[in-house]
């Protein structure tokens, strides 16, 4: 697994409400899904950003940020998501057909 991967479904994409959490990583966003489910029942579902859990088949449609910097961030990050959130590996297929493992939070 590349740690220079992160799988994002929520406020922290380009054009959403955090967005300015990454942005200082620099690094490339290319389009991707996961499959797992999305919890509605969690306090960012009420602002649109219901939280990721694993389990489940459904297609979770989101960014890849590719960013050396992400390997310096990590904690910052963690933080930033706080307790409720864990940070999990996963499989992402890219718009472009290809597979990628990358790590994504979900739901503690």
């Amino acid at each position: 697994m590349t740690a220079s991967h992160l799988f994002i479904y929520g406020s922290l994409a380009p054009g959403a409400p955090n967005e300015h959490v990454l942005a200082p990583l620099g690094g490339t966003w290319q389009r991707g899904s996961i499959t797992g489910s999305l919890d509605e029942h969690v306090w960012g579902a009420g602002m649109g950003f219901p939280g990721y859990r694993p389990s489940g088949d459904d297609t979770i449609d989101g960014w890849l940020l590719r960013s050396d910097a992400l390997d310096g961030a990590w904690g910052e990050l963690d933080e930033f998501e706080g307790a409720e959130y864990r940070r999990i590996e996963v499989d992402c297929l890219l718009d472009d057909g290809s597979r990628v493992r990358t790590w994504v939070y979900s739901l503690a």
